[in-house]
């Protein structure tokens, strides 16, 4: 048989994409033009063969598949349950929206509880066509942060934690309800910060999630930790740490500002990443951080140069960013009681922040390289957990395939990092030794001995061969790392003292005497540091 095109060539035919049916095409439908076109009577069709155009049409194509966002808003909200596994069977679980309308709040504020539950269950019937989506999702964003600023008022959070949990799974299930919720009970005449809902989260984290009065600055340190939290406690953190992720995951550009007191108020995402909250609070807390920093509306007020009421600081030190320093705090103290896989976890955060930082900001690598803490705590958590690696700490030598991995990829991290953000080797390279020299002026309690630091960090990670008990990638990951490293090195290090750093590793196949040879090198050089300074 001939193609179609020849034994037919006077109408425009298209073939469908979905099916590859042909059917007649409905925006061309006049005769082409004559064309010169190749009929030889062997190359057409039969007698009584039935040309496409006599074909009887294809069904008609469906309107394109799109989300009903009303449909699902619907579907969520009234089927959404908070089960307690450590309170009750799984089949006693209520339904959330049930134990948010029958909750008793106090006089005060019952006339407004009822008008925000009203506005939830009115809200499909008062728009019932699926386009009216709009309205659907504005009047039960309106009526939940209601209820949450009154829950958390009046502390009842036996509703607020299930509440949380089904706002969580409306923001994950339907991307356009985030914005919804930062703009509710808002007006064109607000300020493009104002959101009620995220001054209600704000607000639990000050009221229930506070930590202790224990920090790292303080001398007198407790050796135990302080008492777990209670069950009703932790649920309220993790609904709230959740809440918080979505919110940070779905957020629409235009409505980012809308976050700004979550990240601005000194009694929010600053609490959640004190030395005083348990080691789970802070890993997630440092994660969300990363999240933060990432929508660049944001950076202003996550680094304090603008308050919670949209007014720039009048005194600000960028040396001196609290948040940072608090970052920076835990890589050189770590979590005081963290695991090892904990404390790999809560770095790696902290050198995805700051690597976001550079990226998102114009002067971010500058931002970095003056603040006091950045390149002395990069330096230190390189000086401590590459000795634990490479005189194979029995806590990693023991551990698990998983736990190696994170040692060997924080310290990659923190490398690359470093490296990044100095240049060597390029007309426009940081003097790292300069930093170095610098950061123990500016604070020699912390930083006292740097320079000897830096020469026993560097020199492992240059020289050092990798250690046998790791598996062939995480050799190979510990041999590309020394190349950074080494660039590192050599610019701060150069002539002779760079080779007796590479006698120091390859003059002995004895460890304790590498070591021993390693540290007495470290010494001396920084002596002479000290003494050409």
């Amino acid at each position: 048989m001939s193609s179609p095109t020849k034994s037919s060539p006077t109408k425009a035919m298209v073939i469908d994409d979905n099916d590859g049916s042909p059917r007649k095409s409905q925006r061309f439908t006049q005769a082409l033009p004559n064309a010169d076109v190749d009929t030889d009577q062997d190359d057409l069709d039969p007698p009584g063969t039935p040309q496409f155009s006599q074909l009887l049409p294809s069904e008609p194509l469906p309107e394109p598949w799109r989300i009903d966002w009303r449909e699902e808003l619907h579907s969520v909200l009234f089927s959404h349950a908070h089960h307690d596994f450590l309170a009750r069977p799984y089949a006693d679980a209520e339904l959330t929206i049930q134990v948010l309308v029958s909750t008793q709040v106090d006089e005060t504020e019952s006339a407004k509880y009822r008008k925000a539950c009203g506005l939830i269950l009115s809200a499909f019937t008062m728009h019932p066509r699926k386009e009216e989506w709009p309205d659907v999702a504005r009047d039960v964003s309106e009526g939940l942060a209601m209820c949450v600023d009154i829950l958390t008022r009046l502390k009842l959070l036996p509703t607020l934690i299930p509440v949380l949990k089904l706002i969580e799974a409306l923001v994950i299930m339907i991307p356009p309800f985030a914005s919804d919720l930062l703009t509710a009970q808002t007006s064109a005449n607000d300020a493009p910060h104002v959101s009620l809902f995220a001054s209600s989260l704000a607000d639990i984290v000050a009221q229930h999630l506070a930590p202790p009065p224990a920090d790292l600055k303080e001398k007198d340190k407790s050796k135990d930790p302080p008492p777990p939290w209670d069950r009703q406690k932790t649920r309220l953190g993790e609904a709230i740490l959740d809440v918080l992720e979505a919110l940070v995951w779905q957020v629409e550009p235009e409505c980012v500002l809308r976050m700004t007191v979550l990240v601005s108020k000194p009694g929010c995402m600053l609490h959640l990443i004190n030395s005083g909250q348990p080691p789970w609070v802070v890993k997630r807390a440092l994660r969300l951080h990363v999240m933060f920093v990432v929508h660049k509306p944001l950076l202003k007020f996550l680094l304090g140069l603008y308050d919670s009421n949209g007014e720039k600081e009048a005194q600000y030190d960028l040396a001196r960013v609290p948040l940072i320093q608090r970052l920076c705090g835990y890589l050189i103290l770590s979590h005081r009681w963290a695991s090892h896989a904990e404390i790999y976890e809560m770095a790696s955060s902290i050198f995805g922040f700051f690597a976001t930082l550079t990226e998102v900001h114009e002067e971010g690598t500058s931002l970095l390289v003056d603040a006091i803490w950045v390149i002395p705590s990069l330096i230190a958590f390189l000086a401590h957990n590459s000795a634990r690696l490479f005189e194979e700490d029995d806590s990693i030598v023991n551990g698990s395939e998983e736990l190696r991995l994170l040692a060997v990829r924080s310290l990659f991290r923190a490398t690359l990092l470093l490296w990044h953000t100095i240049r060597p080797g390029r007309d426009d390279a940081v003097d790292l030794r300069h930093q170095i020299l610098q950061a123990a002026a500016r604070d020699p309690v912390q930083f006292n001995g740097l320079h000897h630091l830096f020469i026993l960090a560097f020199g492992r990670l240059s020289y050092a061969d990798p250690p046998d008990w790791l598996s062939p990638e995480l050799k190979d990951a510990v041999t590309k790392m020394a190349e950074f490293a080494r660039d590192l090195l050599e610019s701060v290090v150069e002539g002779p003292e760079l080779d007796n750093i590479w006698e120091a590793y390859h003059q002995s196949d004895d460890t304790d005497d590498g070591v021993a040879d390693e540290e007495e090198m470290a010494r001396q050089m920084n002596m002479e540091v000290e003494n050409d300074d």
